[in-house]
């Protein structure tokens, strides 16, 4: 009995230390510092995503915006009012139970949130030294009106370039009865200063688009691939009238068999294209199909080239190269070749933060079974350096990077680490600091 009364007493020490440390304030005269990478990933929640920056990492905890410091190894709340609760809109902090996209950028900090009543949804644009919020600006269908695409989510969303760029999900609102739920996906951008809107791409359904994706931010360009299905598949009421069936007639059986039979890997056709960040005119750079589009990707661009991830014909995925593509003449020329390995995406496998302090990037090759070796490969000068050896299944997944830190999990567990990149390098695993996002 008395074991069961410590147990228990450990317990509730244990979380009202927690509950102490979330409740911390965060500090009036606080500042933002900025610094590379420039590109800065919206938090969603600590298990999907987090925002890596060089002041520490900005999180939405329920429905608060917190940070963690790297330093003191606090976790504060976004809100320095004195004997707030942090549980409704007249505290900065409190963003609802939706919230997504959560960062600081320039001046400000951001976030989503829908907007109340309605179905469309809010950026938030929050002052943190001056302690107050406004909505930047509205998007979305605002009505109840039926036949229109309505925002369901926001799955990705990247800060760069004075905009934030957005992978936006979709439902189809009608008034049909019918049995096929209709849903699709877009990219967008919206200008943080002025709050414009920006269709980057239009609306795929998921029945004709297999994946679309923000690769790389590297100025004057953001690079993206959009994967879709060819030819077209067509919606029940086309297939229907291609086979000479009453569209009430089409059996969902019958329909959804014609769709599995076209929508396969070997009618995937890819399309990678880079938008200007100021003219927001896009183009394409580069183009494949087949099933090794789904390991190529834009890596970065400068100004003249875009460098492309590309399958090397009749290889598994573990075999490629980095090809530059000239962005005015399309020529191609082979400048890393990847064999047995490839380059280390980051956790949720995007490539879009993944170079390496700015301008390098990590790659492996796989060794025997078991044992892989990590490399360093400098984009400037085209060298590789080795430095170190690891498990063939990666043991430190980066979420992000600072100028000196590299933050992730180990061994894709739950707990989250930081590591300095010095130790990174030198394969001192053992050195990564733990914390919690509470």
């Amino acid at each position: 009995m008395k074991k069961k009364i410590s147990y228990f007493t450990a317990m509730i020490c244990i979380l009202l230390s927690l509950t102490s440390c979330l409740k911390r304030q965060i500090d009036s005269d606080w500042e933002n510092e900025t610094g590379e990478p420039v590109v800065l990933r919206g938090s969603q929640n600590p298990e999907m995503a987090i925002c890596v920056h060089e002041k520490g990492i900005f999180y939405i905890s329920g429905s608060t915006l917190c940070y963690y410091d790297y330093d003191s190894g606090d976790s504060f709340v976004l809100c320095s009012k004195p004997n707030c609760l942090h549980n409704d809109r007249e505290c900065v902090a409190y963003a609802g139970n939706k919230a997504t996209g959560f960062a600081p950028y320039g001046d400000y900090a951001f976030y989503f949130r829908p907007k109340e009543d309605s179905q469309a949804w809010e950026l938030v644009r929050i002052n943190i030294q001056e302690q107050y919020s406004e909505v930047l600006t509205e998007f979305g269908a605002a009505g109840d009106e039926m036949e229109q695409w309505v925002i369901s989510g926001i799955t990705d969303s990247y800060y760069y370039g004075g905009k934030v760029w957005m992978h936006l999900q979709f439902s189809y609102q009608t008034a049909e009865e019918n049995w096929l739920d209709l849903t699709g996906n877009q990219l967008a951008a919206i200008d943080l200063s002025t709050g414009e809107f920006y269709d980057v791409t239009e609306i795929y359904t998921d029945i004709s688009y297999w994946d679309i994706n923000y690769e790389s931010f590297d100025e004057p360009y953001v690079g993206y691939g959009i994967m879709t299905v060819q030819p077209e598949i067509m919606l029940p009421e086309e297939y229907a009238a291609s086979t000479g069936v009453a569209p009430d007639a089409l059996s969902e059986e019958e329909y959804w068999e014609y769709v599995n039979q076209n929508k396969v890997e070997e009618n995937v056709v890819l399309d990678c294209r880079v938008i200007d960040i100021d003219s927001m005119e896009s183009f394409s750079v580069f183009q494949d199909n087949g099933e090794k589009c789904f390991a190529e990707s834009i890596y970065w661009t400068d100004e003249t080239y875009a460098y492309v991830y590309e399958s090397l014909p009749g290889d598994t995925a573990e075999n490629g190269h980095i090809i530059s593509v000239h962005l005015q003449s399309g020529e191609r020329e082979e400048i890393l070749r990847l064999e047995n390995g490839g380059c280390l995406g980051w956790y949720m496998g995007e490539k879009s933060l993944s170079r390496y302090n700015g301008e390098d990037l990590l790659c492996l090759e796989y060794e025997g079974e078991d044992k892989c070796k990590i490399y360093k490969y400098s984009t400037a000068d085209q060298t590789s350096e080795f430095l170190f050896e690891d498990e063939w299944y990666v043991t430190f997944r980066i979420f992000g990077q600072t100028r000196d830190r590299l933050v992730g999990k180990i061994d894709d567990g739950m707990q989250y680490v930081w590591i300095d990149k010095a130790e990174y390098e030198q394969g001192n695993l053992e050195a990564a600091k733990k914390f919690w996002l509470l």
